[in-house]
């Protein structure tokens, strides 16, 4: 890695979190997802679950608060290293090396928290392909990204982190997940800016979706199973 590479790395760590959906907590939006980690595998004990791009592992301590056993992947050093001093079990590796020594069906769960928009586009297809390999039948494949159907993040937020590499509208994500043989795939949209309200039918028409479009999920992931 050369020097300015490790100097956007250690920006990025500090920056960690700060534009991944004002006004929300991240890790209350996160255990909105247990659910479809639970049902993937009525057992947590007899789950393995794995976070790619896992950072300092606020998701796997709170997957390992509720029992599953869970791993983490993450290309930082010191990201590693304060997911280690937590306790967690973190490797530190190329997201895409790290799935090739998986075995196949070998996983209940996968989780992508802002990772994908971060990837270029032509490695999209090789990611879930793996992921597809790696997961038993009815696991479940879970990535979050940023909500380009959101004005102020496709238009202002979104560039605030510079490791960013484009924006992935809903339709996009789930016409290559679909691609790549994942099922019965759903959106969730996240993190909305306190000003939305839902559509008013008292309200003007052009009113709602004007709300929509600027207060809206500033997140969403796709779920999707195998």
């Amino acid at each position: 890695m050369c020097d300015a590479d490790a100097k956007l790395d250690d920006w990025c760590l500090r920056d960690e979190g700060k534009h991944q959906g004002a006004g929300g907590d991240l890790l209350s939006s996160q255990r909105s997802y247990l659910p479809f980690i639970r049902q993937a595998t009525p057992d947590p004990a007899a789950a393995d679950v794995l976070d790619i791009g896992c950072g300092c592992g606020d998701w796997l301590a709170l997957l390992k608060q509720e029992g599953f056993r869970a791993v983490g992947v993450d290309s930082n050093p010191d990201r590693v290293a304060a997911a280690r001093r937590a306790g967690l079990q973190v490797h530190e590796a190329d997201l895409f090396e790290y799935l090739k020594s998986i075995q196949d069906r070998a996983l209940a769960a996968i989780t992508a928290f802002h990772v994908v928009q971060s990837l270029p586009v032509e490695s999209l297809p090789v990611l879930f392909a793996e992921a597809l390999r790696v997961l038993r039948p009815d696991g479940v494949l879970i990535l979050e990204t940023p909500n380009p159907e959101n004005l102020q993040v496709s238009g202002y937020s979104f560039w605030l982190d510079p490791a960013h590499v484009r924006l992935l509208p809903p339709p996009l994500l789930q016409h290559l997940v679909g691609h790549a043989g994942f099922i019965e795939q759903r959106i969730e949209r996240v993190n909305p800016w306190p000003q939305y309200r839902p559509a008013d039918q008292d309200r003007d028409e052009l009113a709602n979706r004007l709300n929509r479009l600027l207060y809206c999920g500033q997140n969403y992931a796709l779920i999707a199973r195998a």
